[in-house]
């Protein structure tokens, strides 16, 4: 018998197109349930609706070109508003198949707003336990100690549970210890009063003016992967140096640590918006410097955390943590096998 179908005859025969048919078919009774958690990322934008678009298709449900410019600018609107309340923030996109006899996929786009403290209440670094951070004090603060006269005020800004603020303390210091995370100030003031430590632990914003924090009363600020963690922007990065240039006595010391962008790279806007997603909060060295120009600070010393870390601390406490050299080299901003384009670098400035 002949392959072709007879002039005459009503019907479909063709085994692909037979199979095609079938599943067409078979698929508008297929049900999806299916739900994506973007970062906030506006700069991801059309990153995200391609993954979306990936479900539609999956589903057998491909979107006209009116209702994919309909998507794109609800997905915009999502990651903006995310954005805008924090770094941490997930835009939330849920599909769910219509009832039949519909053949069409539903979505539903919201957000969900996490703040810092919100991460670091259900925090699990790298499967490691507690202590989060580390428990032996930063090297560069303890060779600092020894510049800091005895009895001098210092504050402790994102103080976690206290492995540098108990030191500072030991050293003869008045130290204002302030933490946000209430779990973290609840383990920082039981070791304060079980070392019997000169701490004054505030919980919450070092710069919210309910704290009280004195102006030009402090002989050494501390600010260890705070920075480098949760600064957005150029503008919070001027914010800071200001409010420390404010709270330092004359003479005093600031120590912080920035992630800082190496020779020859420049961050783009996806790297800026990432960066702080991630706690990795990336600037580059013209934004150091216009972010204390016109401030009483004289830079004093600006080195890589690693290399200083590494050289300086006890053998038994190198590393930190399981996570800190990787970290610490950009290593949970940029997925690489090779070495990324930034590092922590700390900087200590004098106040004049």
């Amino acid at each position: 018998m002949s392959s072709k179908r007879a002039k005459n005859q009503p019907w479909e025969l063709d085994p692909k197109v037979l199979r095609r048919g079938m599943i067409l078919r078979a698929e508008r009774s297929t049900e999806l349930q299916a739900k994506l958690a973007f970062a906030a990322i506006p700069a991801l934008l059309d990153h995200y609706l391609e993954k979306c678009m990936a479900v539609f298709e999956a589903a057998a449900r491909p979107l006209l070109p009116p209702q994919r410019v309909e998507l794109r600018g609800l997905l915009a609107r999502a990651l903006q508003t995310g954005f805008e309340h924090s770094a941490h923030a997930k835009v939330v996109v849920q599909f769910t198949s219509d009832p039949p006899p519909q053949s069409t996929l539903s979505c539903q786009i919201g957000v969900e707003a996490k703040g810092i403290t919100d991460i670091y209440a259900g925090w699990r670094v790298r499967e490691s336990g507690p202590p989060y951070f580390g428990a032996h004090a930063d090297a560069k603060l303890l060779g600092l100690l020894r510049e800091v006269a005895k009895g001098s005020r210092a504050l402790d800004i994102g103080a976690g549970t206290g492995r540098n603020s108990l030191p500072m303390a030991a050293a003869g210091l008045q130290v204002d210890a302030v933490e946000m995370t209430p779990s973290f100030v609840a383990t920082l003031r039981e070791a304060a009063a079980s070392a019997k430590a000169s701490i004054n632990v505030l919980e919450g914003d070092a710069f919210d003016p309910a704290l009280g924090l004195p102006a030009s009363g402090y002989a050494l600020i501390l600010a260890s992967e705070v920075i480098s963690s949760h600064a957005r922007d150029t503008a919070d990065l001027r914010d800071f140096f200001q409010f420390a240039a404010d709270r330092l006595a004359p003479g005093g010391v600031l120590l912080c640590n920035v992630f800082v962008a190496r020779s020859g790279y420049a961050p783009d806007l996806l790297a800026r918006q990432l960066s702080s997603s991630v706690l990795t909060s990336l600037f580059s060295h013209a934004d150091l410097e216009s972010a204390v120009a016109g401030l009483p600070l004289a830079l004093v010393s600006n080195e890589p955390c690693v290399a200083y870390e590494r050289e300086h601390l006890p053998p038994d406490a190198w590393p930190p943590t399981a996570w800190y050299e990787a970290w610490a080299n950009g290593g949970d901003l940029f997925d690489l096998s090779t070495q990324p384009p930034c590092e922590l670098r700390w900087f200590v400035f004098r106040k004049s």
